[in-house]
């Protein structure tokens, strides 16, 4: 009987440890290039323009972790530093694309607002629900309600 709680106790604890957000896995540039890809997919982009789409995206990412090293703790501060770098980007990407490639990209990121969960950073101070309560994935409400 002690030898089951002991391992139901490891089960848990490997569990809680492996679904911790910000493990050490974290590859930056595995996140650009999966931007870049949605991005491309999503406003049907040529190879010449993905390719100058990664080149801002790269740009943009080294800018967030240098920031990310300076401010270590101070997400008030990161927090205005990444919309500031955001901006900077969408302002090289509205340069870039053509007229119905912008208007694609500004419903790309609302669609990818929309879906994003509400609330605060994980384990940190939570924001307040979404008008309406809570949601579930896409906007969809939670069995039960």
């Amino acid at each position: 009987m002690m030898r089951f709680f002991w391992l139901a106790l490891l089960g848990i604890t490997a569990t809680v440890a492996v679904a911790q957000p910000g493990g050490g896995n974290f590859d930056p540039q595995a996140m650009v290039q999966r931007q870049t890809d949605d991005i491309a997919q999503a406003l049907e982009l040529d190879e010449a323009t993905k390719a100058k789409v990664l080149e801002i995206n790269q740009a943009a990412m080294a800018q967030m972790q240098k920031a990310r090293e300076e401010n270590q703790g101070d997400w008030e501060a990161m927090r205005g530093i990444r919309e500031e770098v955001n901006a900077e980007r969408d302002e090289q990407f509205k340069l870039l694309f053509s007229y119905e490639q912008w208007t694609k990209y500004e419903a790309w990121k609302a669609e990818r607002a929309a879906n994003r969960p509400q609330g605060g950073r994980p384990g940190g101070p939570q924001g307040a629900p979404p008008e309406g309560g809570p949601k579930g994935k896409k906007g969809k409400k939670p069995a039960g309600e």
